[in-house]
């Protein structure tokens, strides 16, 4: 029974913590993120297969499905009316962000104490308080 953990422990590492992990240290480039996604997707589904998984034991269900669309839905909706009942009620803000597509360049120029981030995507005052 423990090798099985243990093997289920080192399969979940890899399939779902080694990519991020991989790109949070500009291993793998940022950029390629998505083609992480797809191919952790195109691994899991290659597994899924070769454990001979039914769509039924991956909860792929018809039984259950209309009541989870039913609540999904139904928050879903409740949701959406609340927040644009605020919106209109002028409780929620105009949005801040530019229409403007606008790039920034990472920057990993010395702050006021002359320290550099080892991660220059994050910007500033991510590991120290100014």
């Amino acid at each position: 029974m423990n090798n099985r953990i243990a093997k289920f422990v080192v399969f979940v590492f890899l399939a779902f913590y080694l990519p991020v992990i991989l790109i949070w240290v500009h291993i793998i480039s940022f950029e390629y993120r998505f083609h992480m996604l797809v191919v952790m997707a195109v691994i899991m589904a290659i597994y899924s297969l070769i454990a001979k998984r039914s769509l039924h034991d991956l909860g792929f269900r018809n039984d259950t499905l209309k009541a989870s669309l039913l609540w999904n839905g139904g928050l879903s909706a409740f949701f959406v009316i609340l927040m644009y009942s605020l919106y209109i009620a002028g409780l929620i803000r105009e949005p801040t962000v530019s229409s403007q597509k606008s790039r920034v360049a990472p920057s990993n120029s010395p702050d006021k104490r002359g320290r550099t981030s080892p991660f220059p995507l994050w910007g500033k005052g991510v590991f120290w308080r100014d």
